[in-house]
């Protein structure tokens, strides 16, 4: 409890118990190059990048004598330059040769390619439409391109939206059919907002946010969580 109370309720030198707890090495792994971007953690396995376009997929749990027992790769054709991401039971990998790749998390083996003809940096995002039934990654490609829909389980293209950034919500209309019921808020590079179709990435509204800075990538509730150029941050509900 900090900070200590006063009065008869105040903390003591009583209240308090330190215990030291010693660390040790269970295991070490070595890449087979220098580790690259963030390391994801699912289900007990690690998942690593490395500059030898190598992917590591590594259970934290079986070892013997100092080292992982059980270890998957996967050789991309180009160089990696962020860390791979597991969703679902898919390990997406964005890499410099302009593709994204699909793996299956088990196996790290092949499930498909994009080719975005982009330099890609970002991880996708996975959107979830419960009314379509549908899940479809949200991929930006490059800097300057589109934002991307790919059906999850075969990377097949859904919509291209020209100037979109990022997911950053879900509304939900009921009184819609199911294929219009679940609606995407995009936060795009002109810096508006705007709002489509989950399914066909059809535009619904859109709307100028010049003071909004820094968005959250939110592609399953129906809050935008943001800051505001000014230095404070906004945590919005639809109206």
């Amino acid at each position: 409890i900090w900070p200590p109370k006063s009065g008869p309720t105040k903390l003591t030198q009583d209240d308090l118990v330190i215990r030291h707890l010693w660390t040790r090495e269970a295991w070490r792994y070595p890449a087979s190059a220098q580790i690259v971007g963030e390391i994801d953690y699912s289900d007990r396995t690690l998942y690593i990048a490395d500059f030898n376009r190598k992917i590591h997929i590594v259970s934290t749990t079986e070892f013997t004598l100092g080292k992982p027992s059980h270890i998957r790769t996967y050789v991309t054709q180009g160089i990696i330059s962020t860390g791979p991401k597991a969703i679902g039971p898919y390990l997406v990998v964005p890499s410099r040769d302009r593709s994204l790749y699909c793996l299956s998390r088990r196996e790290a083996a092949f499930v498909w390619r994009y080719n975005s003809g982009h330099i890609l940096e970002k991880a996708p995002q996975l959107i979830l439409d419960t009314h379509a039934n549908k899940k479809i990654f949200a991929l930006k490609c490059g800097k300057k391109g589109p934002l991307v829909g790919l059906g999850v389980h075969n990377g097949e293209v859904r919509w291209k939206l020209p100037d979109g950034e990022q997911v950053i919500a879900m509304l939900t209309e009921p009184e819609n059919p199911k294929s219009k019921r679940s609606i995407m808020v995009v936060h795009n590079q002109d810096g508006s907002m705007s709002g489509h179709y989950v399914p066909t990435g059809k535009q619904v509204w859109r709307f100028p946010a010049p003071d909004f800075n820094l968005f959250v990538n939110n592609g399953r509730e129906d809050m935008v969580y943001a800051t505001l150029n000014k230095g404070s941050m906004l945590c919005a509900l639809r109206k």
